[in-house]
């Protein structure tokens, strides 16, 4: 018996050799310079990456710069997906607070809707970043910076039409503007409006929907050793879109089934360089979805009214910065609501709120 298990494990040995020489034996170097297959734990993409970029939209551009997997549906705003998570575990933040409609249980939004042209910066941070930013970025952070440090005034106007495979007839128009008043204050604007003709997802369909998106934010910068930013942001998407049939889970064509989704708030920050950061910012969201009546025999009337509330706070300190060490400390207050009214019956008001306080070194 002893000779047996001294002879397996001589196997044993000499397989486990074998395989590691044959591992060390293949020494191919592969360069992928292609972002699309970008896995790393930390992605920037500057404004002029962006630029140059071939993506007509925010998703695309995620997709394609920081491999990140989106979908949407009629029903639902954008799905988000990094590490394994889902929308509930990815969070976005829009000039260092968070933008999401609370409306929806996803926490997320209608990335379609936001202008690339008034991106000056995006950051992907993948991976847990609970520590710092909460619950919601179990598993990743995505970083929007729109508010430009420029000193020079410019005014941008970008009018474009597309015909494409999935979309017919697309036109898009969108006006930016920085204008700096004196030496201490800036102003910008951004307006953008889409206008389009969707194929339908029924099979050997040719019905065309029409999706019509409009977003408007000011905002107003107070420059100084102490600097303050105050903004307000309004978006709207009207479509007609298709349905579905509950009996076959599939597609259904409809010509009176309408998503009508806003969202509407203010933020206000307040900052010194290297030393401290304290924002405050209110968001409200509607979402609504009617029916009066369909062609289709399967479907039935729908009048379903969505609201959220979205209330953040925090706070965000440098404690100690030197060129080994720095020290960071921060607090936050979340409070979400949402109200749900379906076919004229309310629902309980759903509420929640979040506190947390951090401290990280490096």
């Amino acid at each position: 018996m002893k000779n047996i298990y001294f002879k397996s494990i001589l196997i044993s040995l000499s397989l486990f050799g074998f395989s590691s020489s044959v591992y060390a034996f293949k020494t191919l170097n592969l360069d992928v310079a292609d972002q699309n297959f970008n896995s790393t734990d930390k992605i920037m993409i500057e404004q002029d990456e962006i630029q140059k970029s071939r993506a007509n939209n925010l998703p695309t551009l995620l997709a394609t710069k920081a491999n990140i997997s989106i979908s949407t549906t009629n029903i639902q705003p954008n799905s988000i997906y990094i590490r394994g998570g889902d929308s509930s575990h990815v969070l976005i933040l829009v000039d260092g607070v968070p933008m999401y409609d609370t409306s929806t249980t996803q926490r997320t939004m209608n990335l379609f809707g936001v202008n690339l042209s008034k991106i000056r910066r995006i950051e992907v941070l993948k991976g847990s970043q609970s520590v710092i930013y909460g619950g919601q970025a179990l598993s990743g952070v995505i970083k929007i910076e729109t508010f430009s440090t420029d000193d020079k005034n410019a005014t941008t106007v970008i009018a474009e039409t597309a015909v494409g495979k999935f979309n017919s007839n697309k036109n898009t128009l969108s006006v930016d503007t920085l204008q700096n008043v004196g030496d201490q204050v800036a102003v910008t604007a951004h307006a953008y409006g889409l206008s389009a003709l969707s194929v339908s997802p029924v099979s050997n369909s040719d019905k065309l929907y029409p999706d019509q998106t409009g977003a408007l934010d000011m905002g107003l910068r107070i420059k100084g050793d102490v600097e303050n930013i105050f903004k307000i942001n309004y978006s709207r998407d009207f479509n007609t879109i298709s349905n579905g049939d509950f009996a076959t889970y599939k597609p259904i064509d409809a010509d009176d089934y309408f998503a009508n989704t806003s969202m509407a708030g203010g933020t206000w920050i307040l900052r010194k360089a290297d030393m401290f950061s304290f924002s405050l910012t209110r968001q409200k969201s509607n979402r609504t979805f009617e029916q009066e009546a369909s062609k289709a025999p399967t479907a039935t009337p729908t009048d379903n009214v969505y609201e959220g509330l979205l209330t953040n706070a925090r706070f965000d300190v440098n404690l100690l910065q030197m060129d080994k060490v720095n020290l960071q400390a921060g607090v936050q207050y979340t409070e979400e609501s949402m109200n749900s009214a379906m076919s004229s019956v309310d629902d309980p008001e759903h509420r929640a709120q979040y506190e947390g306080v951090y401290m990280k070194s490096d």
